[in-house]
């Protein structure tokens, strides 16, 4: 399962944030695995 969110503010070309869950199943008040992917963005000044 994958989350992706752009920041609005930083408009096109900013960096991209996305959350990236492990498969499987978790139960209520199991722990819950992923990683958080970070990619800079191509804007300039």
């Amino acid at each position: 399962m994958v989350f992706k969110r752009q920041p609005g503010p930083l408009g096109v070309g900013g960096p991209t944030v996305d959350t990236v869950l492990d498969a499987g199943a978790v139960r209520p008040g199991g722990t819950l695995s992923g990683r958080v992917e970070l990619a800079g963005g191509t804007a300039g000044h």
